[in-house]
């Protein structure tokens, strides 16, 4: 495999399917998020408050009110696992705003999937095919074309199933970036409505973790030339997109 390097030029989230609940399972510091630690904040109480700490997540006390109840007053750090820069404004006060979390590895690290930077190249590669192909229809029916037509473009460019699509031939690994790497970023919906103006529906506001923009990590990947001539071969699969020509081919497109 080649080593490749990638760097993010936004704010980059691929979730993890957990929501942190706001004050409880992370707290606000003056300069970033603190992801609470529970081991950490047991050493600070002891097993003889465990009992009132359970007590105070079911009546929704925050945790560092709590704390204070008790007589402590850590630090963030002193509380938390780890630390998540602020790159938006974010109103402490509100208890229900929960904390959407990035992907993390094993060993504590924010990452991207190998099948999230596939899915990224495909997306990529299949809006610069289907530009080209005289399968386009009039732009008025963009949603038509893509529930109607977009599966079927996307087979007749990359295969007819799993066992036929050109990009099994691809293989991409994780990219792993440095702690500390993510920011806190408000989510706004997008909400399209006919003759109104505003699009930006700030009533279901949510707080996303992502990996912060500039940021860099290496990940690995191959084109397996010899399987892709196996099936030249026995014509399992007639052609492929002139992106796998080659690394160079296949980065150059863009969505």
């Amino acid at each position: 495999m080649d080593t490749f390097e990638i760097k993010t030029i936004t704010p980059v989230h691929i979730g993890s399917g957990r929501f942190l609940q706001s004050k409880i399972e992370y707290v606000f510091g003056k300069e970033n998020i603190g992801v609470v630690d529970e081991a950490k904040v047991l050493n600070l109480i002891g097993e003889d408050k465990v009992q009132k700490w359970v007590n105070s997540i079911e009546q929704g006390q925050g945790l560092v009110a709590f704390l204070h109840g008790l007589g402590i007053k850590p630090s963030v750090k002193q509380i938390s696992s780890r630390s998540i820069a602020y790159q938006c404004e974010v109103d402490t006060a509100k208890n229900l705003l929960n904390l959407k979390e990035q992907i993390y590895n094993g060993q504590g690290l924010p990452y991207m999937p190998g099948s999230s930077i596939k899915g990224a190249i495909r997306s990529a590669i299949y809006n610069s095919e289907i530009r080209k192909s005289d399968k386009i229809i009039n732009s008025n029916d963009l949603y038509e074309r893509d529930r109607l037509r977009g599966s079927v473009l996307e087979k007749k460019l990359f295969g007819r199933d799993p066992n036929h699509d050109v990009f099994r031939f691809l293989q991409i690994g994780d990219a792993y970036f440095e702690t500390n790497s993510t920011v806190a970023i408000n989510m706004v919906n997008i909400n399209i409505v006919q003759n109104h103006k505003a699009i930006f529906d700030s009533s279901k506001n949510q707080l996303v973790e992502a990996i912060g923009k500039n940021k860099n990590a290496n990940f690995n990947m191959k084109l397996n030339i010899a399987g892709m001539d196996s099936n030249f071969k026995y014509n399992s699969i007639k052609e492929f997109p002139s992106a796998f020509n080659s690394f160079k081919s296949l980065l150059m497109f863009r969505t």
